[in-house]
């Protein structure tokens, strides 16, 4: 009975509240408080478009924090291109493309707690900065590395009257090239092309401090740009860098650059109908032509969207697409299944992920990213198109694609909303201390354009609850809701007397 009865004035509570709004909506002496009413609620849409809430969720085990937000009607093509990179003592710089006026932007956390858990946060990165907007398309693709003295190093591509790629080095004062007031770094084009849009630069810096930059010219070349020596030469001038024709005559795709700690240097593409893995010893050789490189092929299929990354001459991971599912590869020397039963070489070890979760599947991820621990176990982070995540996953085996492929475990990083794509382009780095932290773009056309920093907590946390992108949109929203709140009371005590 007294559950009736609560259930009964539950129920009640709600019938008045209806009829309130109803009363609202139809009474005609009512059109002043409607008016207001009406106004609320388009505040309340207002701030949702203009400062992009995001209707997503932190993954129970994340910390992530929005580093940049954007009213933006973002561009299907050219939105999304996130790199990241570590200093030696831990904290992360991140370089991206804004299409909302074609510039490379960059920031960084280089003190405190660079997520939320700490109470740190975004007050512990320093200041965005607009590094290029010299010319078109800046920064469509780029990635950053660091040197041996916290430097940072970007390679992007750009497009004027020809397309160029360029590097963008941080010098700390007397820069040159780049955005109006930069002159903490100098910004200068290496390559310049008329061909097709230059595009997949990557960029690693070895221990020795030596810059390798790989990228397609846009006639089906594959690029390499070297500089040799940071340390006499700066590498801040395009007469620091030669460059060499690798591969011509091929579609290279999604070419990636990874640099060991005995080296060697090896790059990554694809064609679409196979990925390749190519290796040079520049202690050695030039690296200045085809035959320096030794070539192999991984694995044949329809394949697409590459990563490499190289620990030492003996740990060297790859996640790719696999005929639409996620894979993954892994060097073992010899007696792998890439030969058996991916068209590949018996050098590597072949798994391609199937399950319910984090729901693999044709069409259902998009650019995966790849890095290894100090025990030299992988770690992925990638999107879920099907359900716009950021999933991360993570192994503890010896060989995460061969004896141990089972012993992978699925993480959500950011839980996301139908319309927004979360996860975009993300990159992935570990710690000194084994912690993975990841940055990643999410896009809803046309409202906003975000990128994201997380770290992955080592304990577990509650249950988390929807991040809001922005603290202008929750204080609108907040607003809103208290807005309406009166307007029923007042409406209410009204219909009382």
């Amino acid at each position: 009975m007294d559950a009736f009865l609560v259930m009964h004035r539950r129920s009640y509570k709600w019938f008045v509240l209806f009829d309130i709004i109803n009363q609202i909506i139809n009474n005609k002496k009512m059109a002043k408080i409607k008016n207001y009413f009406l106004a609320l609620l388009l505040i309340c849409g207002a701030s949702l478009a203009l400062y992009g809430i995001v209707w997503a969720a932190e993954g129970t085990n994340w910390d992530v924090l929005n580093i940049y937000s954007i009213i933006d009607e973002p561009s299907v093509v050219y939105n999304g291109f996130v790199s990241m990179a570590l200093r030696s003592d831990n904290y992360p710089g991140v370089a991206w493309m804004s299409d909302f006026d074609d510039s490379l932007r960059f920031r960084d956390c280089t003190s405190g707690d660079c997520a939320t858990d700490g109470g740190g946060g975004i007050s512990s990165w320093n200041t965005e900065i607009t590094l290029d907007d010299t010319i078109n398309l800046i920064g469509e693709y780029n990635a950053i590395d660091y040197n041996s003295d916290n430097y940072a190093a970007i390679i992007y591509s750009g497009y004027d009257t020809a397309n160029r790629t360029r590097m963008a080095v941080y010098v700390g004062s007397g820069g040159t090239g780049c955005a109006s007031g930069i002159t903490a770094w100098s910004c200068f084009t290496i390559d310049l092309t008329d061909a097709n849009t230059e595009a997949h630069t990557d960029l690693s810096i070895d221990g020795n401090d030596r810059y390798h930059g790989i990228w397609n010219d846009g006639y089906q070349t594959l690029k390499y740009g070297y500089c040799d020596d940071y340390a006499s030469s700066g590498c801040d001038t395009a007469g620091d860098y030669t460059l060499y024709n690798i591969f011509t005559n091929k579609n290279n795709q999604n070419s990636r650059i990874s640099a060991s700690s005995a080296g060697l240097i090896y790059t990554s593409y694809d064609d679409g109908s196979g990925l390749y893995v190519a290796r040079c010893d520049v202690a050695t050789s030039s690296c200045d032509a085809a035959e320096d490189w030794a070539l192999t092929t991984v694995a044949s299929g329809l394949i697409y969207n590459g990563d490499i990354y190289v620990k030492d001459a003996d740990t060297i991971g790859l996640v790719f697409d696999y005929s639409g599912s996620l894979a993954f590869a892994e060097y073992v020397g010899s007696g792998g299944n890439c030969d058996d039963s991916y068209g590949g070489s018996d050098a590597w070890d072949c798994n391609v992920f199937s399950g319910t979760f984090p729901f693999e599947g044709e069409d259902k991820w998009v650019g995966a990213t790849v890095a290894y621990d100090s025990s030299e176990f992988p770690h992925i982070i990638y999107s879920d198109t099907s359900t716009n995540d950021a999933i991360y996953y993570s192994c503890d085996s010896a060989n995460c694609a061969g004896t141990g492929a089972g012993t992978w475990t699925a993480d959500a990083v950011y839980e996301g909303s139908t319309g927004n794509d979360f996860g975009m382009m993300p990159n992935i780095e570990i710690t000194s201390g084994g912690d993975p932290i990841t940055t990643f773009s999410s896009r809803a056309i046309p409202s906003y354009y975000n990128v994201f920093y997380g770290e992955l907590e080592q304990q577990e946390e509650g249950p988390t609850v929807p991040e809001f992108a922005s603290y202008k949109a929750l204080i609108l929203v907040a607003l809103a809701a208290f807005g309406m709140f009166i307007v029923v009371m007042l409406v209410y005590k009204r219909n009382k007397k």
